[in-house]
């Protein structure tokens, strides 16, 4: 009897979760949430086949309550009256993120499983489609969740022509105000204040991005993935492009948050010449500035892909209105005469007639 109703429960169970949606067995509990990063939907050189690159992030909100002045120690931040800005980003950080846990994801109609999460919560799931693949109007990705579950999660998905003009950019001092030198000013920035666009920069990219359909932007910085919604918000806002985003891991046990930024060189040169090496057809535009290592990274990419950018423009951050004579002779040495380069100190002040002259071709 015991044997039976055991079986009988087995056959109850299979049916039910074979009648329940894909994803709903290891999909999100109702305590759980999931960020996604753009996607990228990109022909692949060799195979020419569709490759739909999927990343997110899986994790448990903190429900206590930010321990705000254990955070404020750890991170080495100064006190201040108004602490709205600390706990919506500080929140960010003190999540629990969730590994091993499986979704899946609907796009174009279809539903796709991802990989498991990894330690940090994060998973990236590379999806194959055949080379006669018509991508979807609608580019988004949409996380399946439970029946009853009424919450959505979306994702932005950036179709990235083979051929065109790519826009590499950094973000910290180069489009976001962060005084990464000056490591009280970069806390105060990235925790305590509202984000503070540089001047003219949103409006000179998508002067930039309205002048082709083809061209795409790739956001490449040392800032954290904890800081992507802030950052995508705060972008959005200001009238950035939108476009894809690679950021760096950061642990809160690491407590060296300057870390990120102290030495990007290895980081930021394998991440550009991977994009280089994925869209062989594609030209690209380097934008950064003197207060990291900008300049020596984009003179590596120079180095190794010499007929594939076009321009490199480095904005100086020391005080004053004139340019910084060491930094133009640090420019001179890296680049020399083997790409057009430029150092400035406002927006307004950038050539861009070769850009346009190349879009004209």
């Amino acid at each position: 009897m015991k044997k039976i109703m055991l079986l009988r429960f087995g056959i109850v169970l299979a049916v039910m979760l074979f009648s329940m949606p894909q994803g709903w067995a290891n999909g999100l509990s109702s305590d759980e949430q999931v960020v996604f990063f753009p996607s990228e939907l990109y022909r692949d050189a060799s195979s020419d086949r569709y490759h739909l690159s999927v990343h997110g992030w899986v994790f448990e909100p903190e429900t206590l309550g930010v321990d705000l002045p254990v955070f404020q120690k750890d991170m080495g931040l100064e006190k201040v009256e108004d602490d709205t800005v600390l706990k919506r980003r500080s929140s960010w950080f003190l999540v629990d993120n969730e590994r091993g846990k499986e979704l899946s994801i609907r796009f174009g109609g279809k539903t796709y499983p991802m990989t498991k999460t990894e330690k940090n919560g994060h998973f990236h799931t590379l999806i194959s489609f055949s080379p006669d693949y018509q991508p979807p109007k609608d580019l988004t990705v949409q996380a399946v969740l439970r029946q009853k579950d009424t919450r959505e999660f979306l994702g932005d998905v950036v179709d990235v022509p083979r051929a065109g003009l790519g826009v590499i950019s950094d973000i910290d001092d180069t489009i976001k105000i962060s005084h990464v030198l000056d490591k009280k000013e970069l806390l105060k920035k990235t925790f305590q204040q509202a984000f503070q666009p540089v001047p003219g920069m949103a409006e000179r990219y998508a002067a930039w991005s309205a002048l082709s359909e083809q061209m795409r932007f790739y956001y490449v910085s040392s800032s954290p993935w904890q800081l992507y919604p802030e950052l995508s918000s705060f972008m959005d806002d200001a009238g950035f492009p939108k476009g894809l985003f690679f950021l760096k891991h950061f642990r809160m046990k690491d407590r060296q948050f300057f870390n990120l930024f102290s030495d990007p060189i290895a980081y930021k040169v394998d991440t550009i010449k991977d994009l280089m090496k994925r869209y062989p057809k594609k030209t690209f535009v380097l934008i950064g500035d003197a207060g990291e290592r900008d300049p020596e990274v984009y003179g590596e990419i120079v180095k190794a892909f010499p007929e594939r950018v076009l321009a490199v423009y480095v904005r100086d951050v020391s005080r004053g209105d004139k340019t910084d004579s060491a930094l133009t002779q640090r420019m001179t040495t890296l680049f020399g005469d083997k790409v057009f380069w430029m150092v400035f100190k406002n927006a307004e002040t950038i050539d861009d007639e070769n850009i346009q002259a190349y879009l004209k071709q």
